[in-house]
């Protein structure tokens, strides 16, 4: 039998709103949305006005008490040279991968991952090197007419048992972070603190400008404790770390430093799970496998 690794990412679902005090859960808006009369072309999201880009939910499955759910998010890609999925396949209840398999797909479908959630937790296979506003962003777009706030994912952080929180000396957050707009189509991205942010700090200077253009200066945010938090609980504390990494695409750019001198990067904190998975004989990933790895997990979690 031939199997692959999986990462599997863990975030806090959290719901923010200032228009409506009521909290609802996100999954019971899925549950409005993913129905059976639901086709395809009710799960897409164009990009943008000017490009047909679009993120597509080609299918998603519930288990028995329809308080987990499972699917798959495409990014697909339709212009002169490559027509995009066949205008049916929208028209359907779902499709698979295997529906566009041709000498088109790759053009057509530029990337895939899928996801599984319930009501605290969003698990997903996302490449790491991708931001989590990407899933945000889409999924919110679903349910935008059921919703009264912004769902956010918040990525889930354990904190070894030996690391209480009063002996945390500070938090570095600089060199390899990199903060990524909330809105999808923005494609640039800060690297450290901007160079606008440098030169505000710096003042008006021609040879500091010549400096921050070339990139040889570069500016790095620390966060200090003034007290001692010891009465923080140590969930709370975990969903803090949790918000500070939210915005940072490497997760060497966190790093936090003890009392003792001892430094512990992000990719050390962060929840994250490896799998190993079957595959088809096409190589591609058998779905009840990974969903049932994806629900496992989140049952872990829950548990914590």
């Amino acid at each position: 039998m031939s199997t692959k690794p999986v990462k599997l990412r863990a975030f806090r679902i959290n719901q923010t709103s200032e228009l409506s005090t009521e909290d609802r859960s996100l999954i019971s808006l899925l549950q409005q949305v993913f129905t059976p009369a639901s086709i395809v072309q009710d799960r897409t999201m164009q990009l943008n006005e000017v490009e047909d880009e679009e993120d597509v939910l080609p299918f998603f499955k519930w288990n028995s008490e329809k308080n987990f759910v499972f699917g798959m998010i495409m990014r697909v890609l339709k212009n002169d040279i490559t027509q995009g999925i066949p205008s049916d396949l929208y028209d359907r209840e779902s499709f698979s991968i295997s529906d566009i398999d041709g000498a088109e797909s790759v053009d057509t479908c530029k990337s895939f991952y899928y996801i599984a959630l319930n009501e605290k937790f969003l698990v997903t296979n996302l490449p790491g090197n991708l931001p989590i506003n990407r899933v945000e962003t889409f999924i919110n777009y679903l349910v935008s007419e059921q919703r009264r706030g912004i769902y956010k994912f918040v990525p889930v952080m354990t904190i070894p048992e030996e690391l209480p929180l009063s002996q945390i000396r500070k938090i570095v957050i600089g060199e390899n972070i990199s903060l990524h707009a909330s809105t999808e189509g923005i494609g640039s991205s800060i690297k450290t603190l901007s160079k606008e942010v440098i030169a505000h700090l710096l003042g008006e200077n021609p040879n500091i400008t010549e400096l921050t253009e070339n990139d040889i200066i570069q500016a790095n945010l620390v966060l200090k404790f003034r007290k001692k938090p010891t009465d923080m609980p140590k969930e709370e504390y975990e969903q803090l770390l949790g918000q500070m990494a939210r915005p940072l695409l490497d997760d060497r750019g966190i790093c936090i430093e003890t009392k003792q001198g001892k430094k512990i990067s992000g990719e050390m904190i962060r929840r994250e799970k490896r799998v190993t998975v079957d595959i088809t004989v096409t190589g591609r990933v058998n779905e009840k496998n990974l969903m049932q790895e994806m629900e496992l997990f989140i049952t872990e979690l829950m548990r914590e």
